[in-house]
């Protein structure tokens, strides 16, 4: 490439010379002898003057020569050791020249890749006709084309290069030529095989991460479901107790562990007479209904269940606005937290004043039955002495019959 710049260069300059010396005779025929001196003396300093011109032309000729020296060995440097290689093929893909990076790419020497045919540097079938498809390609659009393909480097180990390509068929002297550069891409496809293999690995750990949220999703709605379900049910459970308490017969209170109302049910209003506010965070022994011994025996109950955890009950009076005093069987409920500790105590207090009347009806009648008994008894003991005292006299009087026959027995056999 440079022996054929150094040709051009000649060539020009012999015909500038040519053209120099036929208008230098043109102009000697059409000049005249100068007439007088001072003509002679103007056309020295006219020669002069051009002569120096053309010394300066000749400097800057001479710079701008060096320059373009310069410049062209600048860029034969930028082409030999360009990190990308360089070829020119011809039509049939036979290399015409090659740059080192190219040579070094596929590892032989620049001198033995000249005429030789670029297809035998690739590794298989399938490159050799990735590459004629590009090289008809090139040829018939005449634009650039690029393709991908496996090269055979030094010591056979394969080179993934990427070539680009393009005619040059409005150069004279490259007519015909294809100029391409290829770019050693086998770190690139490294890095994109491991990117590619890093990829299928976060695409298995996405799918295995996104199959375990599914999964969890899954049996977190299970346990929605199931929570909604039970909330549902609690809610429902909830509608019944307060329905029940709400409408219960009973009295019923709750107690915090200091044994203050958290909750009386309108039963427990109605029978008490002293407002909810009244009897909400106060304890038995500061406000009741009971009478005080009532009201200390069901506080120290409420003490005991919330130490031992364990339900107990007792009976208790209750004093009524119509002067009657009410038995009421009070029993106790231990309530706890998820944690198993007590945390608060339910009252139930039923009245079994009728009960305790009949039980007292029945001690009544049990204390005459036995009154009605020992008084029985008394008499059946006297009948019994008295038919003891007649039984000993029956015997008595047997007893004495029996001697008498025992002595006629021995008179009647002293006879005979």
């Amino acid at each position: 490439m440079g022996s054929d710049n150094d040709r051009d260069q000649a060539a020009a300059a012999a015909a500038l010379r040519r053209r120099a010396e036929a208008r230098s005779c043109a102009e000697r025929v059409d000049q005249q002898p100068p007439r007088t001196e001072s003509d002679a003396q103007r056309l020295v300093h006219e020669l002069e003057v051009h002569q120096i011109e053309l010394e300066m032309q000749n400097e800057e000729l001479h710079l701008a020569q060096e320059k373009l020296e310069v410049s062209r060995n600048t860029y034969a440097e930028l082409y030999n050791f360009a990190p990308v290689g360089y070829f020119i093929f011809d039509a049939q893909g036979v290399i015409r020249e090659a740059n080192l990076t190219g040579a070094q790419l596929l590892g032989i020497d620049r001198g033995l890749l000249i005429d030789r045919r670029f297809a035998d540097f690739i590794a298989d079938a399938e490159g050799r006709g990735i590459y004629s498809e590009h090289l008809a390609a090139v040829l018939h659009r005449q634009v650039i084309q690029r393709c991908e393909l496996r090269l055979t480097g030094k010591d056979d180990t394969v080179v993934h290069g990427l070539m680009q390509s393009v005619t040059v068929d409005t150069i004279k002297s490259r007519d015909g030529c294809i100029l391409s550069s290829i770019v050693d891409g086998t770190v690139g496809k490294q890095l994109a095989d491991d990117l590619q293999k890093a990829h299928d690995n976060l695409e298995a750990i996405v799918q295995e991460r996104t199959g375990e949220l599914t999964r969890a999703n899954t049996r977190l709605s299970q346990q929605i479901e199931e929570r909604k379900r039970t909330e549902d049910a609690l809610y429902e459970a909830q509608q019944v107790f307060r329905v029940l308490v709400e409408n219960s017969p009973d009295i019923i209170a709750r107690y915090d562990r200091e044994c203050r109302r958290t909750y009386v049910n309108p039963t427990y209003l109605k029978v008490a007479k002293i407002p909810r506010q009244d009897l909400l965070a106060t304890a038995p022994m500061e406000l009741s209904p009971l009478p005080a011994d009532s009201a200390t025996d069901l506080q120290n109950l409420l003490r005991r269940v919330l130490d031992s955890g364990v339900a107990e009950a007792i009976d208790a009076v209750w004093s009524m606005s119509d002067n009657i005093d009410h038995w009421y069987n009070i029993c106790a409920f231990p309530e706890f937290d998820r944690d198993g500790r007590v945390v608060s105590v339910m009252t139930i207090s039923r009245d079994i004043t009728e009960r305790k009347q009949a039980e007292a009806t029945i001690l009544q009648l049990n204390e005459d039955l036995e009154q009605r008994v020992r008084e029985r008894t008394t008499e059946l003991e006297r009948r019994n002495r008295e038919l003891e005292q007649m039984n000993k006299a029956f015997v008595g009087r047997e007893l004495k019959m029996v001697e008498l026959k025992e002595r006629i027995r021995e008179l009647e056999k002293g006879a005979a």
